[in-house]
């Protein structure tokens, strides 16, 4: 971050010639912007700094609007980076340019997983940078993160409160790289338990190849669908059969 203003949809708009609208539409996966036009979005967004991956997610919106605030009262500027693609030379590609950019220091939500040793050394990650959102138990970095047991008991205790019967869970299969998942996946089973209710398997969905793109938000719903409609055609043929 570095000292003066902040940056605004304005700002990003100006810079890749297209209106307010269109760069908050593309921050939001919205379907109608061309290609081009996303890209050039997303360059201009690039080029202002802030590392984030999938900024459409909604999580990652309400984090950086406290982010620029609190930057905004300190006389920041705060410079956002999104990144496509959760990909190790993605990450590599935003931390140059914002070292080029003589920055103080370093917020940054993706899978620092894939930097190694010599890259926590090249750009002095521990004494510079911070992460949030995603915990990662072999990067020994400060690191921001919500509660992700209580997450996940309270999201499925809040569908056991409304009387649905069948809670099905979508989540990765590295539990050793993912802790956040772990930890949410046994919130949902805590929550399950307590209130009487087994966990059912055929209602536990694994993914094991995350696509790692920046709209998997929206895959992830795609997927879960296509997942309770395989369920329910097993079902009702075992239902026939018998």
């Amino acid at each position: 971050m570095m000292g003066r203003k902040y940056t605004t949809l304005r700002d990003i708009a100006q810079s890749s010639r297209v209106s307010i609208t269109t760069v908050y539409k593309v921050l939001h996966g919205h379907p109608d912007i061309s290609k081009s036009t996303k890209e050039r979005v997303l360059k201009a967004i690039e080029e202002f700094g802030f590392i984030v991956f999938g900024i459409s997610n909604p999580f990652y919106e309400s984090v950086i609007l406290g982010i620029t605030q609190v930057a905004k009262d300190k006389g920041y500027d705060l410079l956002i980076v999104n990144l496509p693609y959760n990909r190790k030379e993605d990450i590599d590609k935003a931390i140059e340019n914002l070292m080029m950019r003589r920055i103080e220091g370093i917020i940054i939500a993706a899978d620092i997983t894939q930097l190694d040793e010599r890259d926590f050394r090249r750009y002095k990650l521990r004494e510079r940078a911070i992460t949030f959102g995603l915990t990662f138990p072999t990067t020994f970095m400060d690191v921001i993160t919500p509660n992700n047991l209580k997450g996940g008991y309270i999201a499925t205790k809040h569908l056991i409160d409304i009387e649905r019967k069948k809670i099905a869970i979508l989540h990765t299969s590295d539990f050793e790289k993912e802790r956040n998942m772990k930890e949410r996946f046994q919130g949902y089973i805590k929550a399950l338990r307590d209130h009487g209710m087994s966990p059912e398997e055929e209602l536990i969905f694994v993914e094991k190849e995350p696509s790692g793109r920046a709209n998997s938000m929206f895959e992830a719903y795609d997927l879960i669908r296509k997942k309770v409609r395989e369920v329910e055609f097993v079902q009702c043929s075992v239902t026939t059969t018998n």
